[in-house]
């Protein structure tokens, strides 16, 4: 009846490995999943980055025509600029705002990325054993390696 007991015992220890082994499995997957998602949404927001540095240069362009124009006819009005200038600095605010959440997005997954290479605590596994422990020097000597010595004198 024991070799049945023993062996249903390592039968249920298999299954806690193979479990633990998979919860691994999924944890690995989800963590890359995690890093595919936050790289997506970082080229998304480059993308977005990108447009916005587009807008600026071609409301340089235009701010520039407009200053040329207005000064080859000899008059020159900051109202009629107003608007190109309100551009330009409301894509300006959009790019830093975006870069912003770049940075968290990258803080966030170096952070994972951390959490994830530390060591998890698993199931603990026991096995039937003698506890011996061993002097920790050399020269000392435990007391059955004493009364040993006492009895051979």
């Amino acid at each position: 009846m024991a070799i049945k007991e023993t062996i249903d015992d390592i039968g249920e220890r298999a299954g806690e490995v193979f479990e633990t082994i998979g919860e691994a499995a999924s944890n690995a997957f989800d963590t890359i999943s995690a890093a595919a998602s936050d790289t997506v949404e970082v080229q998304k927001r480059k993308s977005s980055i990108n447009k916005n540095k587009r807008i600026i240069e071609a409301d340089y362009a235009k701010v520039g025509k407009v200053i040329y124009d207005r000064f080859a006819e000899g008059e020159f009005s900051d109202e009629e600029l107003a608007c190109l200038f309100n551009e330009i600095s409301d894509a300006k605010v959009k790019i830093r705002d975006l870069q912003v959440e770049i940075d968290q997005i990258k803080a966030k997954k170096t952070e994972a990325k951390k959490s994830a290479e530390a060591p998890k605590d698993g199931p603990e596994v026991v096995v039937d054993a003698e506890v011996v422990s061993e002097p920790t020097d050399a020269t000392e000597k435990t007391s059955d390696e004493t009364a040993d010595e006492d009895n051979a004198e």
